[in-house]
């Protein structure tokens, strides 16, 4: 039953990848976040994945720096 669901799964997630590149693209002056927001119902897994990068904080610490 797991291989079941884990099969329906990855066709939920490819047929939200299909439908996401047959949609038009985001304005470039848009919040890529609220973008995600507006789309999580339509495209829950891709919204969360882009919450869960997008909302990263990015740094310029050098690696060694951030390990002392």
């Amino acid at each position: 039953m797991a291989e079941g669901l884990k099969k329906k799964g990855a066709r939920n997630s490819a047929n939200e990848v299909d439908s996401y590149l047959a949609e038009d693209t985001m304005h470039f002056d848009e919040d890529p976040l609220m973008y995600w927001k507006k789309k999580s119902e339509k495209l829950p897994t891709l919204a969360t994945l882009a919450k869960d990068y997008l909302g990263l904080t990015a740094t310029t610490a050098h690696q060694k720096e951030s390990f002392h």
